[in-house]
């Protein structure tokens, strides 16, 4: 049956109250479950409506439906819709369900910027198919969704949503996200949301799924149906920190600028650890100081010259010590020469 204004004027006369001037004021028409499966191209304007009710009929697009422009709350779920059509005029629309149907790609919703809720669950696929989103489609509405439902549309990625700044709510059970460090990087773009569906797919079975998934959301407070306290997040993200922090890897100098680091702030000087050549030191100076003449290791102020000058100075007491030693065994020897000579002089007188 195709959707034409006698069928609206049954459907809204069918409660003997109606009245003819009272038709064009009403704002709820229901048309659940009437077999409806096309809107006639002669369908006049409607603009009194603000709550649509097309459930559970066998609409196969949504052409057709300009005359209900001002409508704010549409629902179509339970149709065998395929695309989306006609939605450029419904600046005013606030809340869109779509559950149930056969969409494989979401398009239509750039001028839809008071969109505040989304359910586009359980499509009808293809086998092995998933459902894409038309990145116009997010730009027009990452301004304005707050809630959006797309469980059970054979998703493996939430790269999709990341533009979705306002987005609070996201419910994606039953899909096929598997990489959680993917999923986690894709949800640390969303600052804002605070509860989170994720049963039914692979990564809920990885080792600490919901510790490393709270860790990357800043308000979250309702993982998969469990409530998510302020402390334990805190405690959480704190953790996942300290963490980051310790896998840091440490900057290794040589033992060389230990005496260079002396005329350092401490706190660089104690992150100075070993080894490196001194190569490396020269260049890592270099590229601090990119507009300095480059620096040399033989050229730096500092240890060079002081060893140098431990060196001279512990080889001039060695040259010392070794002279006394030897000046005394000359002495030895020239004493024992003349006690010598005395005794052979001294004997024949005897």
């Amino acid at each position: 049956m195709e959707l034409t204004d006698s069928v609206i004027d049954q459907t809204l006369r069918r409660d003997n109250r109606w009245n003819k001037r009272r038709l064009r004021k009403s704002t709820h028409l229901f048309l659940d479950d009437r077999s409806i499966d096309g809107l006639s191209g002669a369908l006049s304007a409607w603009p009194s409506i603000t709550y649509l009710y097309l459930r559970k009929n066998t609409l196969i697009s949504t052409q057709g439906l300009e005359a209900f422009k001002n409508v704010t709350h549409l629902y179509l779920e339970k149709n065998q819709i395929a695309t989306m059509y006609s939605f450029e005029e419904f600046h005013n629309l606030r809340k869109l369900y779509l559950g149930y149907n056969c969409i494989s790609v979401v398009e239509g919703l750039e001028n839809c910027s008071k969109l505040e809720v989304l359910h586009i669950q359980n499509q009808r696929l293809p086998p092995g198919g998933m459902m894409y989103f038309d990145p116009r489609c997010v730009t027009g509405i990452q301004i304005c969704l707050k809630d959006l439902n797309v469980a059970g549309n054979n998703l493996i990625v939430l790269t999709d949503f990341v533009g979705l700044n306002k987005l609070e709510k996201l419910d994606a059970t039953d899909n096929k996200l598997e990489n959680l460090s993917q999923i986690r990087d894709d949800l640390s773009e969303l600052s804002r949301l605070r509860s989170l569906d994720l049963r039914g797919n692979p990564i809920t079975k990885e080792i600490r799924y919901r510790e490393k998934i709270v860790a990357v959301l800043q308000c979250v407070d309702d993982l998969d149906g469990k409530t998510v306290t302020d402390m334990n997040r805190i405690f959480i993200q704190n953790l996942e920190k300290c963490k980051k922090a310790e896998k840091k890897p440490a900057i290794e100098f040589s033992k060389d600028i230990k005496s260079l680091a002396e005329h350092l702030p401490p706190g660089i000087r104690n992150s100075i650890t070993e080894p490196e050549a001194k190569k490396g030191i020269a260049s890592r100076i270099n590229v601090m100081l990119p507009n300095t003449p480059p620096v040399q290791m033989d050229m730096m102020p500092g240890f060079p010259k002081r060893k140098m000058l431990k060196k001279q100075s512990s080889s001039s007491q060695q040259k010392d010590s070794l002279s006394k030693v030897s000046s005394k065994s000359n002495m030895s020897k020239s004493s024992e020469e003349e006690n010598r000579i005395d005794y052979v002089t001294k004997a024949p007188s005897e």
